[in-house]
């Protein structure tokens, strides 16, 4: 019964990270983690790489993986905390075979491209999101880096529409707001941009607490570490030898 609880927990904690709460969400799944229930490890360790707190975030990875050996998410997220690139790059992989149909895994592997020092990376990773959109359409996280990607190459018209697209599913999503008032900086759209910024800190004052635009390159980094990818399905939620 207490199991069934920690997994209730943890679904409503899933929601409210989706509505950009991560340190509600890391709290509620707090006493699920300790008991080493699979659902409230993903759920925390996914809030804690969004907090910084990785050493946190790698302890609960290890014990995913340790529970589902080979499982996609898990190593998905092993991906963001392992320090050599090729067990990165193995992991990356091994996730991509084990869901090939999920975007979360292309989304990651877009990151891991756009954080790399190939020569091509942005035209590589371009791709990779390219498979997430045609996985699903409408996967918010694929769209954002997407747009972030555009406006690091200087293509902020083609980034708009995204940009919108995200604003229609995911209103308050405070990284999207900072990067709409990004793109209406690159577009000499300058009227909404202290609304668009303001919204953004009301929402998230520690993460996204932007007085003025970022960068471009800088607003990439950080939605990167921002827009880690879940994904929840019921393997994840009721794993076969807790069952």
């Amino acid at each position: 019964e207490k199991r069934g609880d920690d997994v209730t927990r943890a679904v409503q904690a899933y929601y409210l990270l989706t509505a950009h709460k991560p340190k509600e969400a890391r709290a509620l799944v707090q006493a699920g983690a300790d008991g080493r229930v699979y659902p409230s490890l993903l759920i925390a360790a996914v809030t804690d790489l969004i907090l910084g707190e990785r050493k946190r975030a790698a302890d609960e990875i290890a014990a995913l993986a340790e529970i589902r050996p080979g499982a996609a998410e898990a190593l998905m997220l092993q991906s963001f905390v392992s320090r050599e690139p090729l067990d990165i790059r193995a992991q990356i992989v091994g996730a991509m075979a084990a869901a090939p149909a999920a975007p979360e895994v292309y989304v990651r592997k877009a990151y891991d491209l756009l954080t790399s020092n190939r020569p091509k990376r942005m035209e590589e990773a371009d791709v990779m999101l390219e498979l997430a959109r045609k996985a699903d359409a409408d996967n918010v996280d694929a769209l954002i880096v997407t747009a972030a990607l555009f406006m690091a190459q200087n293509r902020a018209e083609e980034a708009q529409p995204l940009l919108s697209r995200v604003l229609q599913l995911d209103p308050d999503a405070p990284d999207a707001l900072v990067c709409m008032a990004l793109n209406c900086s690159m577009l000499d759209k300058t009227r909404e941009i202290t609304d668009l910024l303001n919204r953004a800190m009301k929402i998230s004052d520690e993460l996204w607490n932007d007085v003025f635009v970022p960068k471009p390159l800088d607003y990439l980094t950080r939605v990167l570490k921002y827009r880690v990818p879940v994904m929840m399905s019921p393997d994840v939620l009721y794993p076969a030898d807790s069952r």
